[in-house]
């Protein structure tokens, strides 16, 4: 895949850092970035250039980080002042604003040299002559304090695009764990006692049979009437108020609603009134209990962004293979891609068990989530 460079190291790079190893052949060949790597297991492109994987990585990230916005690499922009063409690695242009902001991207993996002065000053002529709206430096590795220095006094923003290590997950959430106790109150089956005259119960039995056939009833047929010396409500709308206000954290297999009535009647059609002086409606409800553990699927994440203006984004391989570049540069969001990050458990737990406990994550950094 590499082309072969001579079998002695040119004189301008005579240390591997400089970007040159031995082969197992023992020729010279350009040493291979743990970035291009990394671009090649989502896509494919027939280039030797270095550095280039690097930026289109660094390209993919922006989309996915401004999902809105239009990100284009390697283009050529006219200076404004000068007339001048000048290549420019990543460029994005906020959808809906006119902002355009520009990206230079180093890949020193292999020196695993700072960004230097040179670097920032010759950006900063490119930044100058095009006027955007905002710039950054993106590498992979650390910025000299002058490099700092002259990047801040020139405005322009500085980041770190580098490997997701273990060490990363430091002070950052990988599993959230959610206790989930669902009830569910049984409307449908409700009972009811009433303090009535026999002669009363009797009568409002014979309405109740003729108006319900088969002895129940759905909350939409529901005719009954109650009153209870201040409102009238059906059964239903009693039984469902009951399940709605019922608390989180009662245990109780039901729910009651009880209540003297000196004044109370109830119907069982909404036209045939009986006298009550008390009542109790009855609920029953059942429990069901989940564990849901929602945490990063190991090796899911590939990379870390992270500088100026409290920029901190985990960048996940399934970003990456969400995202394609057409020939003219432009990075795309597959219509059919889905960026799944989260690894979602569900374990059921008896209703009389305790929840489980799950351990914290411990991480060689000595973080724990």
């Amino acid at each position: 895949m590499w082309a072969r460079r001579p079998n002695k190291v040119p004189n301008k790079a005579k240390s591997p850092s400089e970007g040159w190893v031995r082969n197992a052949s023992n020729h010279v060949v350009m040493a291979k970035s743990k970035y291009d790597e990394l671009h090649d297991r989502y896509s494919a492109i027939n280039t030797n250039k270095s550095g280039t994987r690097y930026e289109r990585l660094a390209a993919v990230v922006f989309a996915a980080l401004e999902e809105r916005s239009i990100v284009i690499h390697d283009l050529k922009m006219v200076g404004k002042d000068s007339g001048v063409s000048h290549q420019i690695d990543v460029k994005i242009t906020r959808e809906g604003v006119k902002k355009h902001i520009l990206l230079e991207c180093k890949d020193f993996d292999v020196s695993g040299s700072p960004v230097g002065l040179g670097i920032a000053r010759d950006f900063w002529g490119v930044v100058d002559d095009v006027h955007p709206d905002e710039a950054w430096i993106i590498t992979c590795n650390e910025f000299t304090r002058d490099a700092r220095r002259y990047a801040k006094g020139k405005g322009i923003k500085l980041a770190t695009l580098r490997a997701f290590s273990d060490g990363d997950w430091e002070n950052r959430v990988k599993t959230i764990v959610i206790n989930l106790m669902m009830a569910r109150a049984h409307v449908d089956r409700l009972s009811g006692t009433f303090d009535m005259d026999e002669h009363h119960l009797a009568d409002f039995m014979k309405d109740y049979a003729n108006q319900y056939p088969t002895g129940g009833f759905a909350p939409e047929d529901d005719k009954t009437a109650l009153f209870d010396g201040t409102s009238t409500r059906s059964l239903s709308d009693i039984a469902t108020k009951l399940a709605r206000h019922r608390k989180v954290d009662d245990p109780a297999p039901v729910v009651v609603e009880k209540k003297e009535t000196p004044k109370g009647k109830l119907s069982a059609n909404s036209v045939d009134h009986y006298p009550i002086r008390a009542y109790e409606i009855t609920v029953p409800v059942t429990f069901m209990k989940t564990q849901m553990r929602i945490s990063a699927v190991d090796g899911a994440t590939v990379l870390l962004l992270s500088g100026d203006d409290g920029l901190d984004f985990v960048v996940w391989g399934t970003a990456l293979e969400a995202f394609t570049i057409d020939e003219d540069g432009t990075v795309h969001l597959a219509p059919e891609a889905v960026q799944k990050r989260l690894l979602t458990t569900v374990v059921p737990v008896p209703a009389d068990a305790p929840f489980p406990d799950v351990a914290p994550q411990s991480h060689p950094t000595g973080g724990t989530t």
